[in-house]
């Protein structure tokens, strides 16, 4: 598992690879604490080249949209792969965040999130 950070239209984009699992959790939680600002931080994930992602992984991501949104933040999912997609809605978290089709959507639909809130 590899994971790569980078801003994109001050939306803060991270890009997992592999398999999203217990293995890469800490990987995932240093990058965000260490790329994220105090407030109203925009983050999306982007899923694409994920082709699997378990139950730790979930909790994670629940975990830093829940703290984002303390901080009038959010994070939205980008271009989920067929099967993180299913995984999302076995698991019946696909209604916790945002999916957008694309990396591309994602800086849009966090910036439209924020508006709402």
């Amino acid at each position: 598992m590899h994971i790569t950070a980078a801003r994109r239209e001050d939306v803060l984009v991270l890009q997992p690879q592999g398999r999203f699992d217990a293995h890469a959790v800490p990987e995932f939680r240093a990058l965000l604490a260490s790329n994220r600002r105090q407030e109203r931080d925009e983050v999306a994930v982007d899923l694409n080249g994920v082709e699997f992602v378990d139950e730790q992984a979930l909790a994670a991501l629940v975990d830093a949209r829940t703290s984002l949104r303390a901080t009038d933040g959010d994070l939205v999912l980008a271009s989920p792969s067929d099967s993180v997609r299913v995984i999302l809605e076995l698991t019946g978290r696909s209604n916790d965040f945002a999916l957008v089709p694309s990396r591309e959507g994602a800086a849009g639909a966090a910036r439209s999130l924020l508006a709402v809130a």
